[in-house]
């Protein structure tokens, strides 16, 4: 994904962003460290953390000093491995997580910096493993857990983060 070199890729992102200057530090081998935008003096587009390899660690999207838009983290061979998304600096939208072989983890759902709706978490064959209804930041009715094969295993009903009862 990233195979243009760092500053490279840094003009080719910050294109359509209206940022006034950048701040680049650097590790002592030379490799760039973080490269962030700014406007007005708050982070504004696109901003990096790198690997001392050089591989980027982690990419945020930054609107007048909050982050907004997709945050993504790099392993240090470049798989990815956790997206959330924000608005206005706040959690908005499905966060998700992967196993190193790419398989998805975990899709989380956030509204306004709370889980809403259903969350699910996922075995590393792909297959779902339970999956959690979320009401304003609380579980709240009936969570399902599925066995490796995806069969269900048992469902647990909350009420309000507290188990009422399981089948």
């Amino acid at each position: 994904m990233w195979s243009l070199p760092a500053w490279a890729q840094v003009q080719q992102a910050a294109i359509g962003w209206p940022t006034d200057s950048a701040y680049a530090s650097y590790f002592g081998n030379g490799k760039p460290r973080t490269i962030v935008h700014f406007k007005d003096g708050l982070q504004q587009g696109p901003a990096w953390e790198f690997h001392a390899s050089g591989q980027v660690l982690i990419y945020t999207e930054w609107l007048e000093g909050q982050k907004h838009g997709e945050e993504k983290e790099f392993d240090q061979i470049g798989r990815l491995t956790h997206v959330t998304n924000w608005r206005y600096g706040r959690l908005h939208g499905e966060e998700r997580t992967y196993y190193v072989t790419s398989v998805v983890q975990s899709r989380i759902p956030w509204v306004n910096n709370q889980k809403h709706g259903t969350a699910q978490w996922y075995h590393d064959n792909g297959l779902v493993a339970v999956e959690f209804p979320y009401v304003q930041g609380e579980i709240h009715g009936s969570a399902t857990y599925y066995t490796d094969q995806g069969t269900v295993e048992k469902i647990v009903r909350y009420v309000h983060n507290q188990v009422k009862d399981t089948q």
